[in-house]
């Protein structure tokens, strides 16, 4: 028992500099269109879990950002079509 402590105690620094590694890394999960392109073409499998994650929060947050830019051009248009 004492030795599986010690083996814990041992990998916790290791552990802890993961974790903030990854915390560092999730702070800016935006991409470039290029990058995302390149992700996207990847295998799933072969990504680090972080280009998953940005992959994901691209692809959800796109979604509704040009739907909302498609809305405000429909709007526009009859605005205008309204004003004549």
């Amino acid at each position: 028992m004492e030795e599986r402590q010690k083996e814990v105690e041992a990998k916790a620094p290791i552990v802890k500099a993961r974790l903030e590694d990854y915390r560092d890394r999730l702070q800016d999960l935006r991409v470039s269109e290029a990058q995302y392109v390149e992700l996207l073409s990847m295998p799933p499998e072969g990504l680090h879990v972080i280009d998953q994650v940005k992959v994901r929060t691209d692809t959800e947050t796109k979604d509704p950002i040009d739907e909302g830019g498609s809305l405000r051009i429909e709007k526009d248009l009859q605005d205008d079509r309204s004003s004549w």
